[in-house]
């Protein structure tokens, strides 16, 4: 509750330690210690020479990518609910947050056998083809510097954890326009992914989760084109209200 008090202050005007602590009558220490351990994560910036704190960029990026995430679900919500309809499986929207990815919206299978993550979950993004297709279409120097960062944890039992496997994949996904996967990150559970653009390049993806026990490889091709065929379409949307509403990515 205080950091949101503070950070309310500072939102209209900048203001030192001193005059935070007076207008919300907390100690001059508790408001240090909480603005600098917000300077850490860049929500705020203080000014060298008047020793007054404003919002950081920090702040602002984060606040873009909750309107970013609000205007890609309501865009995407009848695409991915219709891909649901047609395939009878689970539908996921993600998108990328950083060096990983969030699941941000779900479209039940009508299945009483069906896959489920939760809304809100991160996952690493090269476990599994909701984030292989993501880091397929960063450029490799994206590719390897989020690498670097994350390293390349088992999360399932069928998980790339080889630096050059991985990038082997990443270049066949970049050619055929799609990924896979199967017990990457869940048990028994194929998926099929197709990325989604945006202004600033690639920005999510939508995937199909289907449990093995109803896996038919048969159905493969009309699958995977009927998602990239989709995914171009909200791509193209997407950029176009983002371009009219002035909208960043991020």
């Amino acid at each position: 509750m205080k950091i949101i008090q503070i950070l309310s202050l500072i939102v209209e005007n900048p203001m030192g330690i001193r005059e935070i602590a007076r207008k919300l009558g907390i100690p001059k220490s508790s408001v240090e210690k909480i603005l600098k351990e917000l300077e850490i994560e860049g929500w705020t910036i203080q000014n060298p020479s008047s020793k007054q704190f404003r919002v950081g960029n920090g702040l602002i990026d984060f606040s873009c990518k909750v309107v970013s995430s609000i205007t890609m679900r309501e865009l995407t919500k009848e695409t991915i609910s219709r891909i649901a309809r047609e395939t009878g499986e689970t539908v996921y929207l993600t998108i990328k947050t950083g060096d990983c990815l969030t699941y941000i919206d779900r479209v039940d299978s009508i299945s009483v056998l069906q896959h489920k993550i939760d809304i809100g979950v991160r996952a690493p993004l090269h476990a599994g083809s909701s984030g292989k297709v993501i880091l397929a279409n960063m450029g490799t120097p994206a590719v390897q510097k989020t690498i670097e960062r994350t390293g390349l944890a088992k999360v399932g039992d069928n998980t790339i954890t080889d630096k050059e496997t991985l990038y082997k994949e990443l270049e066949l996904i970049r050619k055929r326009g799609w990924a896979s996967s199967f017990g990457e990150k869940v048990s028994n559970v194929h998926s099929f992914s197709a990325p989604i653009f945006s202004t600033e390049g690639v920005s999510g993806s939508v995937t199909v989760a289907i449990p093995d026990l109803r896996f038919n490889s048969d159905s493969i091709p009309q699958l995977t084109n009927m998602l990239m065929e989709r995914c171009q379409l909200i791509s193209s949307v997407l950029i176009s209200k983002r371009d009219k509403l002035g909208i960043a990515d991020y």
